[in-house]
Formats: C-alpha cells, structure tokens, sequence
C-alpha cells in the first residue's frame, strides 16, 4: 500500500506524497497532526477519517473519509512511530501531542475490550460454586475458618478428619468370629466346586433354553389353535343381506320377472359365503 495524496478536511489544501520518500516541510500544527493520524491509521489498516488518493493491491483508490471497510494484508501490531526532524520546539511538542493522544486512543480501547470481557462473566458463578462446595460438604470448615465456626461444625470437622483417616486405613483382620470363618470357608469350597463344573453348568444352561423356546413355541401354536377353531360368525344384518340376496337368486326358477343376481350382488354374496367358509 502507497500513501500518494492527503486532503486536508478543513479546507481544500491537498499534499502529494511520494510512492518511496517524502520530505514534508511547511505543514502547520493542524495539518501536521492530520498527515500522523492518517500514518498512523494506514499502519492498522483503517481509512476512517482520512481523505486523499493511495495506491492498494494494484489499484488507485479515492478516499472520502466515510470509508469504514479496513485494508487487508496491511495491518500491523507494532507501535507506529513518525518523527519529526529539523521541526522547532512547536513542532515536536505537536508530534509528542499526537502520540499522547494515539496511547490516549489506545486505551479507550483497551478499556471497552475489558468492559466485554466483564459483561460477558456471569456474576452468578461465585455463588453457583459457592453452593456446589455445600452440596458436596454442607458442614465444611477450613483450618483458617475453624476458630470461627460453630460447635456443629467443629464437631462435623473433627468427625470427617477421623472417618478420613479411617477410609485411608489399611483394612486388616486380626481376630474372625468361628461362625464367620465357617461361612467363608464354606463360600470359599464353593466357589471352587463352582469353577470344577463350569462346563456342565453351561450345558445345563443351554439345555434350559432350548426348553424354554420349546414351550414359547407349543404355546404360540396353541393361542394360533385356539383362534382357529373359533367359528366366524355373520352379524344380523350380514345374515339378512345373505338371506336376501338368496331369495332374488333362487327366484329365478320360479318364472318371477327378475332373473337372478346381479354381478355386484353375486360377488357381494359370494364374500359373505367365504368369510364363514361355506359353499352356500
């Protein structure tokens, strides 16, 4: 990125700048202070408030000083720093007032980025671990806290440190009860009776659940019996529709005007005749 041009908002005085060095000399305060603020914005890729002509990725572009869009590949976070040499006393007192007031700027930044990172802490989590330490040790004391606790709480103290030790004791048995040695005696024979006939065991096993799907299936063969041998039986209705459709088919052998059913109605009864499953 070249800085080619600087206009001056305030009037319509513009500075052309070479593409490689530019030795400026003549500037007032006032524009002085806009030629460093505009360095100093190219440096961290902002075009805000600047108005002129530079030369990016190839291209000649015209700044108004409303562009807000940041210049890519051209920012940088080290300090931008311009100098001021042969100036007077003025003007170097105007070059440390621009730095001032970039630091100035600097950390009214920094500021509004803690200011997030502050609004974005729940305020809540204090007192959300605060309860959870309670759950898990409702009575719980420090050594700093105990000369301030209560008479529970000491107590509570002194009777966790004690279960404490007792939970970090090795757990050895000097004397056993005769009627407890027996049964651990007897618990240990079978288990090792257990382990000899493992095999058999599985077997047994196996045995077992092919009986058992034995039996599932006689009993679903048998419910499936049971439905079958159910009769199906028509409804009134369904019995007076069959006797009427049998009455206009037998009517004609007897010379009666109609002859006979209808395709619609010999199919109508022909499925009543098939859902009891007769002939006729």
């Amino acid at each position: 990125m070249r800085f080619l041009r600087l206009d001056f908002g305030d009037d319509l005085y513009s500075l052309d700048l070479h593409p490689l060095v530019s030795v400026v000399s003549g500037l007032s305060k006032h524009h002085q202070r806009q030629l460093f603020d505009s360095a100093r914005r190219f440096a961290v890729g902002s075009t805000v408030g600047v108005r002129g002509l530079i030369e990016h990725a190839g291209l000649l572009v015209e700044l108004d000083g409303h562009a807000k869009d940041r210049l890519e590949e051209v920012t940088t976070e080290s300090d931008v720093v311009v100098y001021v040499d042969g100036a007077d006393s003025a003007s170097r007192l105007v070059g440390l007032e621009a730095e001032i007031d970039q630091w100035e700027r600097q950390a009214a930044i920094d500021a509004v980025i803690v200011e997030e990172v502050r609004a974005d802490l729940d305020p809540s989590l204090r007192a959300k671990v605060l309860g959870l330490r309670r759950e898990i040790d409702p009575m719980g004391v420090g050594e700093a806290e105990m000369p301030d606790a209560s008479t529970q709480q000491v107590r509570y103290a002194a009777a966790r440190r004690a279960f404490e030790t007792v939970m970090a004791t090795d757990r050895t048995v000097s004397q056993v009860d005769s009627t407890i040695s027996d049964l651990l005696a007897r618990w240990e024979e079978y288990q090792s009776k257990h382990s000899e006939h493992d095999e058999h065991l599985a077997t047994l096993q196996k045995d077992v659940e092919r009986a058992r799907a034995s039996v599932a299936q006689a009993k679903a063969r048998m419910d499936q019996a049971v439905l079958d041998a159910k009769p199906v039986l028509l409804s009134g209705a369904e019995e007076a529709l069959l006797e009427e459709l049998s009455e206009l088919d037998n009517s004609a052998n007897k010379g009666w005007r109609r002859k006979g059913l209808t395709e619609e109605e010999e199919a109508e009864k022909q499925a009543l005749l098939d859902k009891v499953g007769v002939n006729s």
